[in-house]
């Protein structure tokens, strides 16, 4: 049981600030900066790169669906080298340990709407009706 352990000790220990990690979901990657903030708590910024944002030429859809994104309230957005990046950002009240910091980088995450977590690939609409294979007339 030498995993259990190590949760248990990395569940006990508070992590040296500031401190940096990123992981992907969904084929998203999130880039978490913990810095401290007052006496005793931390501030959680977490760096959401959805992609570039293509030109109406090449693909409009996915242009409409990005530049649509750039209205939601849950996150400030930003252009970075051609890219569009989400930041979100969450105050906690304590440093919490190594595991509650990825959990709670999870969670703020997961909170924002999924438009912005799923945001690098582009959704099919939901009142689209799925096209019917067009029947071909066989030459006789």
């Amino acid at each position: 049981m030498p995993i259990a352990r190590l949760n248990a000790a990395l569940d006990q220990v508070a992590p040296a600030l500031p401190l940096r990690f990123r992981f992907a979901m969904a084929g998203t990657a999130f880039a978490v900066r913990v810095e401290p903030d007052g006496e005793t708590g931390c501030r959680m910024m977490l760096d959401i790169d959805l992609g570039r944002i293509p030109f109406s030429a090449e693909a409009p859809e996915q242009r409409r669906h990005k530049l649509a994104l750039l209205g939601l309230p849950e996150a400030s957005f930003a252009e970075r080298a051609g890219r569009l990046v989400a930041t979100a950002e969450r105050r906690l009240e304590d440093v919490p340990s190594h595991l509650r910091l990825v959990a709670a980088a999870l969670t703020l995450a997961l909170s924002l709407r999924p438009e912005v977590v799923l945001g690098a690939s582009t959704p099919q609409p939901l009142t689209r009706r799925p096209e019917r294979p067009r029947q071909r007339a066989w030459a006789a």
